[in-house]
């Protein structure tokens, strides 16, 4: 975690330090950070019991959230109304390396996030509930073993996990607190 704390950068485009000595990853440690790596170490972070948390874990952890909610979940910082990377507003289940804008509106639900930056990317997990009030699977990981559903078919995992982004976050969408 000390390396996480002494290391991640949090920046959208504004850095001018000194490059970093230990990766020479330039889609990494570019001119902006890393939205994959953060949204990793959100995850991560977020599975830590909160009993367990350190002084410097919980600001690491908000400061993910920050970088997150920049962002608005998955929009650009620079052009608002545009999706920050191509298919991150399809829902995918499980998610493995690349999240979608729904594994981190949950991880958001997780760490009790209020922010109204929440407001687009909940309207767009709204917008994708179908007629009969099931979310269906939009984009497949690949080489998994094992299905968990068919494509643009109604999936019982996606469904249980939107209906509980969509009751946690009820109020603060309805009451525009």
């Amino acid at each position: 975690m000390e390396f996480f704390y002494k290391y991640q950068r949090f920046d959208d485009g504004t850095y001018v330090g000194d490059k970093n000595e230990l990766c020479s990853n330039t889609s990494c440690y570019g001119k902006h950070s890393c939205y994959w790596g953060i949204v990793k170490l959100l995850k991560g972070l977020s599975f830590i019991p909160k009993q367990s948390r350190t002084k410097e874990i919980a600001d690491l952890l908000d400061r993910c959230i920050r970088f997150v909610l920049l962002h608005k979940v998955c929009y650009s910082s620079h052009n608002p109304e545009k999706i920050m990377v191509q298919k991150m507003d399809l829902i995918t289940f499980p998610n493995m390396y690349k999240s979608d804008f729904f594994e981190i509106l949950w991880l958001l639900k997780r760490e009790s996030v209020m922010s109204e930056a929440l407001k687009p990317a909940i309207q767009l997990l709204k917008s994708k509930q179908r007629e009969d009030g099931c979310w269906h699977l939009e984009k497949k990981v690949q080489n998994m073993v094992v299905s968990i559903g068919e494509l643009n078919q109604p999936n019982q995992f996606i469904t249980n996990r939107a209906n509980e982004v969509l009751e946690y976050y009820k109020d603060f969408i309805y009451n525009g607190s």
